[in-house]
């Protein structure tokens, strides 16, 4: 009886550390699915055209719900508080104005005045969405693969101060012929201090934009201290029989523990196709993380850190 006992205990113990890690194995929630606006759009700013736009999300008002303690009856009534714009998130790639990317450039380094938008759609029945005194408040990339035979695009998070539905104004013929551009992943390449890394792929990444004071209002009026942006870590992924840059790098920053400011380095991204392409550039970078071996797939993972990050175009 004794035996039976220590078996049965054995077998639960088996099947409890068996649900727990088939609990901790289990795939996450995926994300909801993308559901842009219909149609084919593209951006002004100041009233001048700023290139196509490959989907437009959000751009919803929004508001919050308000509950009181329940009353006599023991409903609790509901209503509506804080109205307003949510931001509008949008796909862009290639072929985006020069002023565009002037206006990228100077929000990922300091906050920026805010610019009247509007998303315009140029495909069956036009309107616009008119964003009043918006800013730019966050950019990411996804994953990019260098095997992948899909175009990738950047998400774009405009926040608005106000935000309304208008007819279409005039556009540019550019902008109704013009499909927007993605990046092609095959073109993927990357350098650290010039020198090249056989990079497979990068991302995802994202950096949240610096912002002055806590509302868009107050980034109107020039009030409030300036916060800094958030900018995410990289990921690359090479391959093992290329990895003497980078692994040079994490010998040095993670082994030999040279990290002061003059040990980091500069890291550029080039994501385009045939025609022309966008450079991430990012700044006194050091690394968080390296492999010692290769993966299941017989490449390297790296991580690493940066300060600044620009982006041009050329």
């Amino acid at each position: 009886m004794r035996r039976i006992a220590i078996v049965a205990a054995t077998i639960a113990a088996i099947a409890g550390t068996t649900a727990a890690f088939a609990a901790d194995t289990a795939p996450s929630t995926p994300a909801p699915a993308r559901d842009p606006l219909l149609g084919t759009w593209a951006l002004m700013i100041d009233g001048a055209y700023a290139g196509p736009v490959a989907s437009v999300d959000g751009c919803s008002l929004t508001a919050e719900v308000v509950q009181e303690r329940p009353g006599p009856d023991n409903v609790a009534k509901k209503n509506s508080g804080n109205p307003g714009p949510a931001p509008c998130s949008i796909e862009v790639g290639l072929g985006m104005s020069q002023a565009f990317h002037m206006l990228l450039k100077r929000s990922m380094a300091n906050p920026e005045s805010p610019r009247n938008m509007q998303l315009v759609r140029v495909d069956g029945k036009p309107y616009g969405l008119d964003l009043l005194n918006a800013v730019i408040t966050a950019l990411s990339l996804p994953k990019l693969d260098a095997a992948d035979k899909n175009p990738a695009f950047m998400t774009i998070s405009l926040a608005p101060e106000a935000l309304r539905y208008a007819p279409a104004p005039s556009v540019p013929k550019q902008a109704i012929v013009t499909p927007a551009r993605g990046f092609v992943p095959a073109t993927l390449s990357a350098q650290l201090d010039g020198a090249r890394v056989d990079a497979t792929s990068i991302g995802p990444w994202k950096v949240e934009l610096p912002k002055r004071g806590d509302s868009i209002g107050s980034v109107r009026d020039g009030m409030g201290q300036p916060t800094p942006g958030e900018i995410g870590n990289v990921a690359l992924r090479v391959p093992e029989p290329r990895i003497a840059t980078l692994d040079g790098f994490m010998r040095s920053f993670l082994i030999d523990g040279k990290t002061a400011d003059t040990d980091e380095r500069t890291l550029v991204v080039s994501l385009g196709d045939v025609k022309s392409a966008v450079d991430l550039t990012f700044e006194h970078t050091g690394l968080v993380k390296g492999d010692l071996a290769p993966r299941a797939d017989g490449a390297r993972s790296y991580e690493l850190y940066a300060e600044r990050v620009t982006v041009a175009a050329r």
